[in-house]
């Protein structure tokens, strides 16, 4: 698996097949790369600590890699202070002392061996120290280890034993984020995701807070235990990590969303809202996240460029009851998340492991996007209620969001009813 995810991961043309090294010269004739390309360096923190990734093209000897005097930093006040070796991704991360953030660096790799035993030659590697870090999103009941590779500065090879996070009131995943303030656009591709359970997660995910080794709630009414509010376009896996006859990969587009922070009727659950029957196209699996004021907008797309609507969504003003709910915060926590929900793999396969999902171009979108501006309304009139959302859509209600069972309703906006049920949500499905 690391020599294949490593092929694939050095040619950037996409090329995916594997070549035999006889040597160094041979290396550079049959992929026409400098010296330099055989490695690609990136920085992400982690509790306050640069972390800064060394990808390798060619598959290289573990052994070869893991001493830190081979590693040195163009800047003589950065310290190696740690290295680990990432099996899946054929990279190593080096614990970086004193860098500075928003701030250009290099650093030169030397006498790495390949699985031939040849020895590459030395290579100066730049990178950004971008402000994104990484998070071990849930307590990792299963006890599998996450990790996260940065690549360049706009890729991410997230490594999660995630045991779950759909339709949940916990989360498990590896989160590499930015903290953003107001209003956003981001787009990025799933290159490439493992094989692993039917609802596996890699998408892009905007959250109010990060849930570093949180518990699972022992009270799902109890908000104090909720995990965080977040909303999530994702794509999942096309097959299973495992063999099985009664199941299969979802192989899905999807939006999901936990509305509330728990509360006598919501309490804490996530949901999967959209489920886009579309194939992801992978390495061109796009997504986009985009935030007007309270209204969030998904996106799916093959290019980066052309886009679909996965819909519009805002987050509910009370906790379904008569409790008033804060708008979702300004300041947010956005980027590449990966669970691969090893819990759905059954114990009996053996299957349960660590999965990789790789992203790359997480960037600012740009370019006009149709978007649509739907604000929902409900205000009391007399023994009715009257809803508006607009001159497009189709009200629907439920009374349970803790399943996606919507049922349509008449007439456009506005429309006026009587309620005749103790708890009752609604929504505009668009077009």
């Amino acid at each position: 698996m690391g020599g294949a995810v490593a092929t694939l991961g050095a040619i950037n043309a996409g090329m995916r097949r594997l070549i035999t090294l006889t040597g160094v010269a041979m290396l550079a004739s049959v992929l026409n790369l400098s010296a330099a390309d055989y490695a690609q360096a990136g920085a992400l923190a982690t509790n306050g600590i640069w972390e800064v990734s060394v990808v390798f093209n060619p598959a290289v000897s573990p052994g070869s890699v893991t001493d830190i005097n081979k590693y040195s930093f163009t800047d003589p006040n950065v310290v190696v202070a740690g290295i680990r070796y990432q099996p899946l991704d054929n990279a190593v991360v080096l614990t970086a002392m004193n860098l500075a953030t928003n701030s250009p660096n290099s650093l030169t790799v030397s006498n790495i061996q390949d699985t031939a035993g040849t020895t590459l030659p030395p290579s100066t590697l730049s990178f950004n120290t971008r402000p994104m870090s990484w998070v071990t999103i849930g307590g990792q009941e299963l006890g599998l280890t996450p990790d996260a590779v940065a690549v360049g500065d706009n890729g991410f090879d997230l490594i999660s034993g995630g045991e779950i996070m759909h339709d949940s009131n916990y989360d498990e995943s590896t989160f590499a984020y930015e903290t953003v303030t107001g209003d956003f656009d981001r787009r990025g591709r799933v290159a490439f995701q493992e094989p692993s359970s039917r609802e596996a997660i890699a998408g892009l995910m905007v959250r109010e807070s990060l849930d570093e080794g949180k518990s699972r709630p022992s009270d799902s009414s109890d908000p104090a235990q909720s995990f965080s509010r977040y909303l999530q376009v994702l794509v999942t896996p096309s097959t299973l990590g495992y063999q099985d006859e009664f199941d299969q990969a979802a192989n899905q587009f999807q939006v999901t969303i936990r509305r509330t922070l728990g509360g006598p009727e919501l309490f804490g659950y996530s949901e999967t809202i959209r489920s886009d029957t579309n194939a992801p196209a992978y390495p061109n699996a796009w997504l986009r996240l985009k935030r007007v004021g309270q209204n969030f907008y998904a996106f799916r797309g093959a290019d980066g460029t052309n886009w679909v609507s996965l819909g519009t969504f805002t987050f509910p003003n009370t906790d379904g009851s008569a409790n008033v709910v804060p708008p979702f915060s300004n300041t947010v926590f956005l980027g590449p998340n990966y669970s691969p929900e090893t819990g759905n793999i059954p114990e009996s396969t053996g299957a349960r492991r660590s999965f990789m999902a790789q992203f790359r171009d997480y960037s600012q979108a740009s370019g006009d996007i149709p978007i649509d501006n739907v604000r929902l309304d409900i205000i009391k009139n007399g023994n009715q209620v009257e809803i508006s959302w607009g001159s497009s859509g189709t009200l629907q209600s439920t009374t349970n969001l803790n399943n996606s069972a919507w049922t349509d309703l008449p007439g456009s906006s506005p429309v006026k009813l009587t309620p005749d049920k103790k708890v009752q949500f609604f929504h505009v499905r668009i077009p």
